[in-house]
């Protein structure tokens, strides 16, 4: 499927190890599974279940619906590799061995994914791709309620909780009434956590996780450049190192994100002190353009508005 515009090309990526120790492939897990499942089903009598839908499943056969009536085995990743792309509509290759050779394909449609609706556009090779030009050029409808483009959502709780159209609120004190504002974003010499240990990009910035503060507060604490310092609220706590820096908001401290936890000392980073508050809103349903989809309006682990605390480690600041 293509649902985000980041990328144009399907890529093959060629395995650079064989698997260590126990690991598999995952076609090979899925079918492990299903067989082990299926097993302790029959051993407890539990043949039919309703899924989260309501739905009824049967679980009688289950592994052999997956591997399509036992065409394929759990050791046939490459088999069912070539057969998903002999059938694949998006991306012009009808030859597995040609992908692989070739090692990237441009989509030349979105697919079938549900996440691919955002988009709703054409793909051309000679064109920036601009997304909903469906619903602009050829008029298709909006998926809301109206069909079309709404801001207005006279749910019923929506409505209760006054978020009916979008409105400026104070964040909550997440994490504690503490005086900084912990917040993040995309790191620059990583793809999310990938490479994020590479000695090479490491070399481009501190070496370890750093911490991004005001030169206002740093002063006030008795922070400097590469200090070792303790950033705590009422959930947790973690050691980092200070970055200062004249570019950062007074109140405000930024860890980028991506940082493994096992970079941090004792194992332990800044997930520690985000305590992840939900909107109610997120639990509303009924509405096609507001109801939960993978990466769309889920309850996330939010680094954004978390209140904490940062003194130098070691001080003798109370701790929470």
């Amino acid at each position: 499927e293509w649902y985000t515009p980041l990328a144009p090309f399907a890529h093959v990526t060629n395995a650079a190890v064989d698997p260590p120790g126990q690991a598999k492939p995952e076609w090979e897990i899925m079918v492990l599974l299903a067989e082990k499942l299926e097993e302790q089903a029959q051993a407890r009598g539990i043949n039919v279940f309703k899924d989260a839908q309501g739905i009824r499943r049967s679980l009688k056969g289950f592994a052999r619906r997956l591997t399509f009536g036992g065409k394929f085995t759990a050791g046939d990743h490459e088999r069912v590799a070539e057969a998903i792309t002999s059938v694949s509509r998006h991306t012009g290759v009808t030859s597995w061995n040609a992908f692989k050779e070739k090692g990237f394909q441009r989509f030349s449609s979105l697919g079938a994914h549900p996440g691919s609706f955002g988009n709703a556009g054409d793909l051309r090779e000679d064109q920036t791709f601009v997304p909903q030009t469906w619903r602009t050029q050829k008029k298709l409808p909006w998926p809301t309620l109206t069909r079309r483009i709404q801001f207005y959502i006279d749910h019923p709780l929506y409505m209760e909780l006054g978020e009916e159209l979008p409105a400026h609120k104070d964040p909550p004190t997440s994490g504690g009434d503490y005086p900084l504002v912990m917040t993040g974003g995309h790191n620059r010499h990583s793809v999310h956590g990938f490479f994020r240990t590479n000695p090479i990009t490491l070399a481009l910035e501190h070496g370890e996780p750093a911490m991004w503060i005001s030169t206002a507060d740093a002063r006030a604490r008795g922070i400097g450049e590469h200090d070792l310092v303790r950033v705590y609220n009422d959930i947790g706590e973690f050691l980092v190192r200070a970055k200062v820096s004249p570019a950062v908001r007074p109140g405000q401290v930024i860890v980028y994100h991506a940082w493994e936890n096992y970079q941090f000392r004792g194992g332990i980073g800044h997930r520690n002190v985000i305590p992840t508050p939900m909107n109610p809103v997120e639990t509303a349903g009924g509405y096609f353009h507001i109801q939960h989809t993978p990466a769309i309006l889920q309850p996330g682990h939010n680094d954004r508005d978390t209140r904490v605390e940062v003194v130098k480690a070691g001080s003798s600041a109370a701790a929470p």
